[in-house]
């Protein structure tokens, strides 16, 4: 499996992010996967999950669930022979009942970096983290701020319907991020990568806060006009950081398990 994470996946451009082995995860990935652990479909969207791969077996499961209707885009369909200690190939097949893994393309996923209008100021992080679970959250119209953050960072949010803007990535590097942004009247960047103090932002050449977004992302504000916007990731004695957004694939073992509790638990308050 580190054979394909690291080398196969990468040849195809297929970002991965491989985590053998940790102790416990950070306290704020933990409040943001427990909060969406019956909702994978939103998990997915926020983490910008373009691609989920999995054994044929699993992926028609996912493919036959109700909650998937209408995020496909696509269907990818491959065959796998041998080992990685003994001939191990992998080939794209026309015909899917001969796949023995699917690759699934999803419609509805947040980019690197995407321009967000509003902004919506809750009471503490925790009131955040169950907020991303609220079907009438729209992750496209407005960014999640706990209260404290919203005042350390001084943002003073107006009516995302009066906002309009585009943005366009331009570099893309570990400790790196340039993006184009372009705005009538301000709004707000939201950068897909997993907010922690050593993130340093710069608009126009300008000093800016970088604050935390959605529980766990990057967030930055954004001025009328055009933007020219850079954040890097400067931390003393250490050169990587945990990314969020690189889990452009997610490898699917237990996703009919989770889909199915989240299908009977929405079932059983229908009933109720």
């Amino acid at each position: 499996m580190h054979y394909y994470l690291s080398t196969v996946f990468a040849y195809y451009g297929i970002s991965t992010l491989d985590i053998p082995a940790a102790s416990r995860l950070p306290e704020d990935y933990a409040q943001f996967f427990q909060a969406l652990d019956t909702n994978p479909l939103r998990l997915w969207q926020l983490a910008g999950v373009k691609y989920l791969a999995a054994p044929a077996p699993q992926a028609r499961s996912v493919l036959s669930h109700p909650l998937f209707q209408d995020r496909i885009a696509r269907v990818l369909a491959y065959q796998a022979a041998g080992t990685a200690l003994d001939n191990l190939t992998v080939q794209a097949v026309a015909d899917p009942a001969m796949a023995t893994h699917l690759l699934i393309e999803l419609k509805d996923y947040l980019p690197k970096a995407v321009f967000v209008p509003g902004l919506e100021i809750l009471p503490s992080a925790h009131d955040v983290a169950r907020r991303l679970n609220a079907p009438d959250w729209n992750p496209r119209q407005s960014l999640l701020v706990a209260r404290d953050v919203a005042q350390s960072a001084n943002l003073n949010p107006a009516p995302p319907s009066i906002r309009r803007g585009t943005v366009r990535l331009i570099r893309y590097q570990n400790n790196l991020t340039e993006v184009e942004a372009q705005t009538d009247t301000g709004g707000y960047l939201l950068v897909n990568d997993r907010f922690e103090a050593p993130w340093h932002g710069r608009v126009n050449g300008k000093t800016v806060p970088v604050f935390r977004a959605n529980a766990i992302l990057c967030g930055i504000a954004l001025p009328a006009g055009a933007s020219r916007v850079v954040l890097r990731y400067e931390r003393s004695g250490m050169t990587g950081y945990i990314s969020l957004a690189a889990l452009g694939l997610v490898l699917l073992v237990a996703v009919p398990c989770m889909l199915w509790t989240s299908h009977s638990n929405h079932q059983e308050k229908s009933e109720s």
